[in-house]
C-alpha cells in the first residue's frame, strides 16, 4: 500500500494508490493549508482552497456535505442533495461523526487533527464512508457503527468493505491519563495485562 505526497504550489496533498484503483476521487490536505471550518475564519480563503483540492481530485460534485463532528458515535446518511443544512461550502449534517453514500458525484468531508481519519468503501453496492475517530469516538465503536449501518441501510456485506487508515498523531505524541485508559478497558474488554508467547 502507497500514500503519494503531491506538492502543487506550495500546497501538499495526499492521495492513496488503493483507493484511487477502487474509482474513488480523493485527496488528504496537509498542514499548512488552512481546511478547518472552525478555525479558518476567513470564508473565501475556504472556499477557495476546497476549490483547489477538489480541483486536484477531479472532483465535480453536484453538492458537498459536511460532518459537523462532535466527537460521538453518529453516523448520518447522505439519501439526497438536499440534506443536511446549507453553509458557504455546501451543507452539513449536524451531529453526526460520520457521512455515509452511495449517491455518485457528490463529496463528502471530514476534518482533522489529532483524530484519526477512517474510509471505508462497499466495492459491490458502491457506498463510501467517511468517518471522524477520535479516541471518544473510537471508545465508542464508531466504526463498528459504521460498518452496521453500511449493512443494515445498503446491504453492505463486510467481506465487500475495503478500510483505510489515514495519518493521525502517533504513539509518541499522544498520552492520556488513567480515566481515558479506563474507558478502553471497559470499551473493548482489555486485559490488565498481555502476555506474548513465541
Amino acid at each position: 500500500m502507497s500514500l503519494n505526497f503531491i506538492t502543487i504550489e506550495s500546497k501538499t496533498f495526499i492521495k492513496w494508490d488503493e483507493i484511487e484503483k477502487l474509482g474513488i476521487k480523493h485527496c488528504f490536505t496537509t498542514s499548512p493549508n488552512d481546511m478547518g471550518v472552525k478555525t479558518n475564519s476567513k470564508p473565501t480563503d475556504l472556499i477557495q482552497e476546497y476549490n483547489d483540492a477538489k480541483e486536484f481530485a477531479k472532483c465535480k460534485s453536484k453538492e458537498t456535505f459536511f460532518a459537523q463532528q462532535i466527537h460521538d458515535k453518529n453516523i448520518s446518511m447522505i439519501t439526497s442533495i438536499e440534506n443536511g443544512q446549507p453553509f458557504f461550502l455546501g451543507r452539513v449534517m449536524q451531529g453526526a461523526d460520520g457521512l455515509i453514500t452511495n449517491i455518485p458525484d457528490i463529496s463528502i468531508i471530514t476534518q482533522y487533527a489529532d483524530c484519526t481519519p477512517i474510509t471505508l468503501y462497499d466495492k459491490k453496492n458502491k457506498v463510501l464512508a467517511s468517518v471522524h475517530s477520535g479516541w471518544k469516538g473510537t471508545s465508542l465503536r464508531i466504526v463498528e457503527n459504521t460498518i452496521h449501518s453500511m449493512i443494515n441501510n445498503y446491504n453492505s456485506s463486510p467481506l465487500d468493505i475495503h478500510c483505510f487508515i489515514w495519518p493521525s498523531i502517533g504513539y509518541d505524541d499522544f498520552e492520556v491519563d488513567e480515566d481515558v485508559a479506563q474507558i478502553f478497558k471497559k470499551s473493548f474488554n482489555f486485559a490488565d495485562e498481555v502476555m506474548y508467547q513465541k
